[in-house]
């Protein structure tokens, strides 16, 4: 097994809890439509280790960042329906704050009482997480006595609530929720060879490659399915059709190949395919022999052949890992291959670990959750754990640095905040504070159910801001993307396949518009009735006339 270094995990801690300040880098990124969550397995996750600390009378502050803001604060992006969440879950008060750094959130940490939890707000909308900027890392750490890392869903990242931090607080562990998460993966690693199964989908093998290659030295057996499969299928000189390719990586796919050959690992790749003549879900579908694609045939699943080979294969297995669909299990028709290894690896008496945000979607459907031995919460961070890379969010727990002191850089930050409107909420210059006090008036008391409108209002003037700089932005990709097709057109079918995954992804994430016309259509009828008042009144005059 990868010799890495172990951090201390929180109930091994050196030091009192009770009444400490302890911020908490949880995952709580989870999938939303509209203001309402479509899945709590993260903040599930996430309950252990908020409960010790709760139970400890510790004065536990909560971040963890949601979607992909890229540095901009966008209301539908809010932590608050989290914070509902959280609060139904936990069964106490969750306050919310308004920004994740500033006088407010400083001021909300210094009265936080031991018991009590604070959630901050996305620290995404800030550059400076993804950035691991230093000054912000030093905000996040202002009054912290200890740091807790239990998001593995982000350790491979090295952003400022993940590996910054740790620079300015000398207290650090790892959570309930990362100990599981490294137990069952060093777990899987210690498994012995014979008996190891590799299961690996998804779209590209740039994204997997790597950790491919890491499996192919410690398991025997290799399955590959998903968009990914069609590259090693040409590298192998067989006719894949209209099938997605990454004809930059096909020498890297046939090199791999060849090493598993001589290495006596067994790669099996699909027999034969679920095709389609468009990449739509309405599109025509048939099953294809291996090596039989007409030119326009798009592949989008494993056939039933194939299906049955990894099923058998899984069977016999005493360890498994599955990362990535077996093809688009979004659609009815090309779901089958997914489904079928799914119930193989639920069935199979072996340990098992699934991962990645596809392959643990199936499982969740199917209600096999509880069939397998560990379901991981991150995808890529597993996936590099398994390659034996150092993940920077553990690798900074057990860091043997002296403390920083982050004050000096904490006074730059707020000035540099201000200047650079980095945090938009806090107002103090024009009332935002009380009246004879420097303190600003805390924004928790706002309840937790309304915060979301409350967000909307203040954000409205920034959100109107920045649609020009968002429209200049698209157009500038559209302009560049059309150009380089126009010189790259061997490129256009695959573009148009992205385009369709990417619209499916849309769809299925766009909240129902249904509502929100109500919505809009209530707000105008107070509107209407006045405009027929007006007209009444307007008859009445011309009648008395």
């Amino acid at each position: 097994m990868l010799s890495r270094e172990t951090p201390t995990w929180i109930d091994e801690l050196d030091a009192p809890v009770p009444g400490r300040r302890v911020f908490v880098r949880a995952d709580l990124n989870v999938p939303l439509k509209g203001s309402t969550i479509t899945d709590d397995e993260r903040i599930r996750a996430s309950l252990p280790t908020l409960e010790y600390l709760i139970s400890k009378n510790a004065r536990v502050v909560v971040a963890s960042h949601l979607g992909r803001p890229k540095g901009r604060v966008k209301a539908k992006l809010s932590m608050a329906p989290i914070a509902e969440r959280l609060q139904e879950l936990l069964g106490c008060e969750i306050l919310l704050a308004d920004d994740c750094v500033g006088d407010a959130v400083s001021y909300l940490k210094r009265k936080l009482e031991p018991g009590q939890v604070l959630l901050l707000e996305n620290t995404r909308f800030h550059s400076g997480e993804t950035k691991n900027n230093p000054r912000f890392a030093a905000d996040l750490a202002h009054h912290i006595d200890i740091y807790v890392n239990d998001a593995f869903g982000a350790a491979h990242r090295a952003h400022a609530t993940t590996e910054g931090i740790c620079h300015h607080v000398s207290l650090r562990c790892g959570g309930h929720l990362l100990r599981k998460e490294c137990d069952a993966l060093d777990k899987l690693l210690s498994a012995p060879r014979s008996g190891f199964c590799a299961i690996v989908g998804g779209a590209k093998v740039s994204d997997k490659i790597g950790a491919l290659s890491a499996l192919a030295k410690r398991a025997n057996s290799v399955l590959i399915g998903g968009a990914m499969a069609y590259t090693f299928l040409k590298a192998k000189g067989e006719r894949v059709g209209a099938s997605l390719v990454e004809d930059d990586k096909i020498s890297v796919a046939g090199q791999f190949l060849k090493a598993c050959e001589a290495s006596g690992v067994r790669v099996y790749l699909p027999s034969d395919h679920t095709v389609a003549d468009t990449f739509a879900e309405d599109a025509n579908f048939e099953t294809l022999e291996a090596d039989t694609f007409s030119p326009s045939e798009i592949g989008v699943d494993i056939g039933p052949r194939t299906r049955a080979l990894y099923q058998e294969v899984i069977r016999d297995s005493k360890t498994i890992l599955w990362n990535g669909p077996m093809g688009v299990f979004e659609w009815a028709a090309s779901a089958h291959g997914t489904k079928a290894v799914m119930e193989a690896v639920a069935d199979a008496d072996a340990y098992s670990v699934v991962g990645g945000g596809d392959s643990v979607a199936a499982l969740n459907l199917s209600g096999r959750r509880n069939s397998v031995s560990h379901v991981s919460t991150g995808g890529g961070a597993s996936l590099e754990y398994i390659q034996g890379k150092t993940l920077p969010g553990i690798a900074a727990l057990t860091r043997k640095e002296e403390h920083i002191g982050g004050d000096a850089l904490r006074a730059e930050s707020i000035e540099a905040n201000r200047q650079e409107n980095l945090h938009p909420f806090q107002d103090f210059e024009t009332g935002g504070g009380r009246s004879g006090s420097n303190d600003p008036t805390p924004m928790d008391q706002v309840q937790v159910s309304g915060r979301l409108e409350h967000i909307q209002a203040r954000l409205a003037r920034i959100e109107q801001e920045r649609i020009e700089e968002e429209d200049a932005y698209q157009r500038m990709r559209a302009e560049k993307r059309t150009a380089y097709l126009a010189a790259n057109p061997e490129k256009a079918e695959t573009a148009a396949i992205f385009d369709a995954l990417e619209a499916d992804k849309e769809r299925a994430a766009k909240p129902d518009t249904g509502s929100s016309k109500k919505r809009i259509v209530a707000r105008k009828a107070p509107a209407k009735k006045k405009t027929r008042r007006k007209k009444a009144a307007r008859k009445t005059n011309d009648a008395t006339s």
